[in-house]
């Protein structure tokens, strides 16, 4: 090599020799030197995307363009945190880090892994760029090189923290911190140590301190003369200690609540850990807050009270907050996401399966919403839900469809497919829907308030009454895995009652195109990271069928991950199993429409929220189509829409994608309902305009037409009476859903703003009924309003006029919209309606009238109130 010297730079560049050039044929010792020789002659290029591609040719374009961000963030900071979507290849994200680390000379490399499996494969792939990984064998090992070691030997491992290393990286970095309230665990502590913060270096520098005043007499006063006298040299200490390790965080979700963004602190933003020496001196008082404190509140909207860190008012909206977060540390280069970009597509179907017991059992569900019931049955009304909580009912959900979905895997194997199964439990037998017992239903409490007795009385009287709900015969329903395995005995599965090594044995035999096993039933706590099983010849198209319900988009991304992954040859088939029953749709909503969407929000930024809607619609329009050959397109476009369509062009989206009522498919949800066009809802609520921290009602919501619109930082209610509709409602809005007739809610609560669609009855009788109701619900706020929409008619005028001249009435309508026939004919009537805004009588200016009756076609009426606006 000594014909490669500094004097031969020119005929180098002359020649435009090109990185790959120099590595042809090269030894990997050779390989160093042709790098350290490129650096030297085009030090322009060494830290650039060119230099990267040349660098890194195994890499595709995506995976070389984070690493050129990762070099760019290190030029000035410490960290940089991966939230790309699983299946676009973060392993080789990282590789490609630690190989520039290497071509650099900075040798001295740690991954941090979750399993064993992980290790093993960031050891394989490592090979693809030349690296030699070795795995640590126990608690006391150390090696020099590029080394790899599970999240348990890391917080274990004491010679860890003695060791110098260039470069961190933490795979799945969420294992080093995933509880609600932050608390420092054993590996985020030693995370502290080995990755150099700036607090190890606080207590390193004062040990040496007090070391060097041991001889004294008077050490304390030694230690304060010394501190003072190396002060000046601290500042350039600290920052040269803390920029000799580099971290790098990869996780498709790494922040499960607010308090877990402190694993990023000093490597991605400065919370305790600063790099500032006596930043955290300053002296706090009464509500005053402190840094960390006051990240939370600049961040995320929260609050102090009585000298605490409290969550956010219900005024904040918590949901945008989070994804500012995201987008605003993206701009910083300090966190980047992606979603995967493969050639092939992908479809995401949600499947109805029959199921009779599924339907029965919705049945007995309908009938403990009745108002019936609640009178004969107050004790049992009180206490039911107890035995239907979301894991009860997910259970149950489950076993129904591994037993209905049977006949759709031997369909998609008569496809030529493979097919993986996700589901949740591995021990789902739940006890008998409509089997009660006084214990599962009462806490002592209740117990306490002689609630027993009574209880007792009306399971017996129910046992009685509802013989046919209590004898339902569900023998047939038995633990999902049994349930797939006696239909399909060359099935096999990855859970945790498995063995590492089967598991792994079983994930080589289904990938490998020549076995005859074709079915994998996959736990999703297991198997929902780290395993691939996407078709990567392109002989046998891959189908991922899910017996649970996607209540968390980011878990559903990371489970489709497993067949939809970079290297795919075939497209990809999603299919959710759906039973569609209101019992169904109620836990599904309990999830996805109440739960924190923290971790989607701090890992995607805007793009979580719209693939929450995905998610929603998705399951709100299944159909039982049979599997098909044209199976698996689709997807990418679908999901880009959402991403680039306005909220109006969103909410056209959900109109048409709801079906035409008909007289046959209105029943179940009453004659008198008629939902309103979801464009026009959109505006019904910007013409409200509601404020943060307002109340809102919309009584007799429906599926949520207008609801869906009403903002997250509003106190949002919501009335329906039918148990069909409200499991729709559920699903689509934020806020307070009562199954109860407007009619019962109490006069104490008030609104600042009310939208309403109400049921016309005869003449407009019911809907003037519902008017006056609404009014009385107005809060005495000089902006608070009801919007409305009211038959177009001279019997509702009249009986309008009636009601608005009465001296005590303390409302007027301040605009009228006259809108065409069409607006409801899809949903099976062509009359005449308009709308009405009350407002307070604070101002009584004529009404502002607006005519768009002589519109005849829905596109244009959707074209002409997109911009309208009534203020």
């Amino acid at each position: 090599m000594a014909f490669w010297k500094p004097s031969t730079c020119m005929n180098a560049k002359k020649k435009h020799i090109h990185m790959n050039t120099l590595k042809k044929d090269l030894t990997m010792q050779q390989e160093q030197f042709a790098f350290d020789f490129y650096n030297l002659c085009f030090p322009e290029f060494a830290n650039n995307v060119h230099s990267i591609e040349s660098a890194l040719p195994e890499l595709y374009p995506a995976q070389q363009s984070d690493v050129e961000k990762a070099e760019k963030r290190f030029e000035t900071g410490k960290g940089i945190l991966f939230t790309n979507g699983t299946g676009t290849g973060k392993t080789f994200v990282g590789l490609g880090i630690a190989k520039r680390f290497v071509n650099q000379n900075k040798k001295q490399i740690l991954i941090v892994v979750p399993t064993d499996k992980k290790a093993k494969d960031w050891i394989a792939e490592g090979t693809h760029l030349n690296l030699s990984i070795r795995q640590l064998e126990g608690i006391n090992d150390i090696q020099s090189g590029i080394v790899v070691t599970t999240y348990a030997n890391y917080y274990q491992n004491e010679r860890l923290e003695r060791h110098h290393f260039d470069l961190v990286l933490y795979d799945e970095c969420h294992y080093l911190l995933q509880n609600a309230n932050g608390n420092e665990t054993k590996a985020l502590e030693k995370h502290k140590r080995v990755a150099k913060l700036p607090s190890s270096f606080h207590k390193l520098y004062d040990s040496q301190i007090r070391k060097a005043c041991s001889d004294y007499d008077v050490e304390d006063d030694c230690y304060i003369l010394n501190k003072e006298q190396y002060k000046k040299q601290y500042e350039q200490q600290l920052k040269a200690y803390i920029e000799q390790t580099k971290v790098v965080f990869l996780s498709a979700s790494p922040f499960a609540y607010h308090k877990s963004i402190l694993l990023g602190d000093g490597c991605l933003w400065e919370i305790y850990e600063k790099s500032d020496a006596h930043a955290n001196d300053k002296f706090y008082g009464y509500n005053d807050p402190d840094a960390y404190e006051q990240f939370f509140m600049e961040h995320f909207g929260y609050r102090m009270r009585y000298n605490k860190l409290t969550v956010p008012d219900s005024a904040v909206n918590i949901g945008l907050m989070e994804r500012n977060f995201f987008e605003r540390y993206s701009e910083k280069g300090i966190i980047s996401g992606r979603q995967i970009e493969v050639e092939k597509d992908y479809s995401r179907e949600f499947v109805i399966v029959d199921s009779e017991i599924g339907q029965r059992i919705d049945e007995g569900k309908e009938l403990f919403s009745s108002e019936e019931f609640r009178e004969n049955y107050p004790t049992l009304s009180q206490f039911v839900h107890r035995k239907f909580n979301y894991n009860y009912t997910s259970q149950l959900l489950e076993c129904i469809k591994a037993k209905a979905v049977i006949n759709r895997i031997k369909q998609h194997l008569e496809l030529n497919r493979k097919v993986v199964i996700f589901h949740n439990y591995n021990h789902s037998l739940p006890s008998h829907p409509f089997a009660f017992e006084v214990k599962e239903l009462l806490t002592k409490q209740d117990e306490k308030d002689r609630y027993t007795y009574s209880l007792e009385e009306e399971i017996q009287r129910f046992e009685h009454e509802y013989s046919e709900l209590v004898n339902l015969d569900l023998s047939d329903l038995v633990n999902p895995r049994d349930t797939i395995r006696k239909a399909f005995p060359n099935m096999q599965e990855f859970n945790g009652t498995v063995s590492k090594k089967k598991r792994s044995d079983y994930v080589e035999a289904f990938n490998n195109p020549h076995s005859n096993m074709d079915i994998l039933m996959v736990q999703t706590k297991a198997g929902k990271e780290g395993i691939s099983l996407h078709d990567k010849i392109g002989n046998k198209q891959r189908v991922l069928i899910t017996l649970g319900l996607p209540t968390a988009p980011t878990d559903a991304i990371q489970i489709e991950g497993r067949i939809y992954r970079i290297g795919l040859e075939s497209n990809a088939i999603y299919e959710y199993i759906t039973l569609q029953t209101h019992f169904e749709r109620h836990a599904f909503a309990e999830k996805i429409a109440t739960r924190s969407r923290t971790a989607e929000n701090l890992a995607m930024g805007e793009k979580a929220r719209n693939l929450e809607i995905v998610f929603k619609e998705g399951y709100q329009n299944a159909d039982d189509s049979r599997p098909h050959l044209t199976q698996g397109t689709g997807g990418k476009e679908a999901d880009y829409a959402y991403e680039t369509i306005s909220e109006f062009e969103k909410a056209k989206t959900y109109y048409f994608g709801t079906g035409k009522k008909t007289s046959r498919n209105k029943s179940r949800e009453g004659n008198d309902y008629f939902a309103t066009p979801e464009p026009l809802g959109l505006k019904m609520v910007e013409w409200l305009n509601l404020e943060a921290g307002q109340k809102a009602l919309e009584p007799s919501a429906g599926h949520g037409a207008i609801a869906r619109f009403f903002p997250e930082n509003t106190d949002n209610h919501f009335i329906e009476p039918s148990y069909t509709l409200s499991s729709k409602l559920a699903i689509n809005v934020k806020g307070d859903v009562k199954v109860q007739n407007f009619e019962e809610l109490s006069i104490w609560n008030k609104y600042d703003g009310i939208a309403m669609n109400p049921p016309f009855g005869a003449s407009g009788k019911l809907a003037m009924e519902h008017i006056e109701k609404a009014v009385s619900h107005l809060s005495y706020s000089p902006e608070s309003k009801v919007i409305a929409i009211l038959p177009n008619g001279a019997a509702m005028q009249k009986r309008l006029d009636k009601y608005l001249s009465d001296s005590e009435t303390r409302v007027h309508i301040a605009h009228e919209i006259l809108l065409p026939s069409v607006v409801f004919e899809r949903a099976g009537t062509q009359v005449f309606t308009k709308i009405i805004v009350l407002e307070n009588n604070h101002s009584m200016n004529a009404s502002n009238v607006i005519d768009l009756t002589g519109i005849n076609d829905i596109n244009e009426f959707f074209d002409e109130i997109e911009h309208l606006s009534i203020s």
